[in-house]
């Protein structure tokens, strides 16, 4: 069987991973789209079969291919994705989806005329550890905290506004994780913007009852990528960098407080040990959670349903990206 023809655009860091995945999902890269014909021609020798171009028009003119894959910057990808659609494609993006909602709601709204796939990747709900977290969610109890915390190094030597922009690229990780755990995310969360500079994004909310943290940084060291949730019963730990999950319960107690830093670096060292060698033998080297999603989106294509990513989820995400960039101002508001 032959399996699905996927497009490459964009053979950046994000392109080599993506080729990879739909290579492990089944598909065949048939080509590989950049205007930088070295780059192009870099990652075509670890896929000796498919065809460079340096525009998408042109490869779509000349190749027949079922996926395409936009990995390329931001501000294309509501172009590269809308060309996609239209020649009836189906499409996978990298994170944001596009520069604003309303682009996002066109894009969705075009593959719902063309009858073809649309999906973004959020990939940390598809991780293992969050997984694990989802399936002892109520063993933590009422959800009491949901701190979502990133520092990167993403942004030195960089402008201010570009700085921003890297910090609103983040903020839909968060967004997925709370949508995915909450089982949706209300739009009365009494979200607040605390910070947003080129430095840090900090945003919190209340949901129900539920406290929603946000924090994504480019100064904080050493970089991390984290969620922690604690509920009435006991707190959660997920390492989203490597993709490793562990939980601490106990009732209030002395001999508790004492004990609890040593149980709890038990816990890590063993959690994040088994972790690693588990990731050695998948050969995942980064991005856990990136080749569930794309497996999964390629499956949604052969066998049917929906892509993984929710629409509603995808345009919560946007929008609270659109809010944000704003500093928290209501729509209509400077």
């Amino acid at each position: 069987m032959i399996g699905l023809q996927t497009a490459i655009v964009g053979a950046g860091l994000m392109g080599r991973w993506h080729a990879r995945c739909a290579k492990k999902a089944g598909a065949r890269i048939a080509a590989i789209i950049d205007v930088n014909s070295e780059r192009a021609a870099a990652l075509k020798r670890s896929f000796p079969g498919s065809r460079v171009f340096s525009s998408l028009e042109e490869c779509l003119e000349l190749v027949e291919v079922d996926v395409v894959h936009v990995c390329a910057q931001l501000e294309h990808h509501f172009s590269l994705a809308m060309t996609s659609l239209r020649s009836g494609k189906h499409v996978l993006l990298e994170k944001p989806a596009a520069s604003t909602a309303c682009e996002t709601k066109e894009l969705i709204d075009a593959a719902k005329r063309a009858g073809t796939k649309l999906c973004v990747t959020h990939q940390f709900p598809f991780q293992q550890s969050v997984r694990r977290l989802k399936q002892n969610l109520d063993a933590l109890g009422e959800p009491v905290i949901l701190d979502f915390s990133i520092c990167s190094a993403g942004g030195e030597g960089l402008s201010e506004a570009k700085n921003k922009e890297i910090l609103l690229g983040m903020l839909p990780h968060p967004v997925s994780l709370f949508y995915s755990l909450l089982g949706g995310l209300k739009r009365d969360a009494s979200w607040k913007v605390i910070a947003f500079t080129g430095d840090d994004l900090v945003i919190m909310g209340v949901m129900d009852k539920t406290i929603l943290e946000i924090n994504i940084s480019l100064r904080g060291r050493p970089t991390r990528n984290e969620l922690i949730v604690t509920g009435s019963l006991g707190t959660a730990y997920v390492n989203l960098f490597h993709g490793y999950c562990f939980f601490e319960f106990g009732r209030v107690s002395r001999l508790g407080k004492i004990a609890q830093p040593f149980k709890h670096a038990a816990s890590l060292f063993t959690t994040a040990g088994v972790n690693l060698l588990q990731r050695i033998a998948r050969w995942e080297a980064a991005y856990p959670g990136l080749e569930e999603l794309v497996s999964g989106f390629y499956d949604s294509i052969t066998l049917g349903g929906d892509a993984p990513v929710r629409e509603e989820e995808m345009m919560e995400a946007a929008e609270m990206t659109d809010w944000a960039r704003r500093g928290g101002a209501p729509q209509g508001d400077t």
